[in-house]
């Protein structure tokens, strides 16, 4: 990030994505990979969360349960919301256009009872 950083600086644009060097660069024993903590929300809901629904229902494979893409839609339209999720889930269908809350709620709410008769038990 500090030669991405120094490159920006120099050429005056951008280097993947690094315009230059961040005001929190200039604090002693302050190094931004190692200083700053990861979140959930794109580690895991729009990292690994994303990456499993589309990898079993669009991607062949041993892995592969896109014949069941109906049943698990029609599970996300009937199942009982609790009060705290704001959202109301939309089908694996639509998978692309989901938010994050919408990530975390298939992880952590709705991905198990949908698909316990489904996936394989290997």
């Amino acid at each position: 990030m500090e030669e991405q950083g120094t490159k920006a600086e120099e050429c005056k644009k951008p280097v993947k994505g690094v315009r230059g060097h961040a005001a929190v660069s200039r604090i002693p024993f302050f190094y931004r990979g190692h200083s700053v903590s990861s979140e959930f929300i794109h580690n895991v809901g729009l990292g690994v969360v994303r990456y499993f629904p589309i990898l079993w229902f669009f991607t062949a494979g041993p892995w592969y349960i896109g014949n069941s893409l109906k049943a698990v839609d029609q599970f996300l339209k009937i199942v009982c919301i609790p009060d705290f999720i704001y959202r109301v889930p939309r089908g694996i269908k639509d998978i692309k256009y989901w938010k994050a809350c919408e990530f975390r709620s298939w992880l952590l709410y709705f991905s198990l009872p949908a698909l316990y008769e489904i996936l394989p038990n290997q």
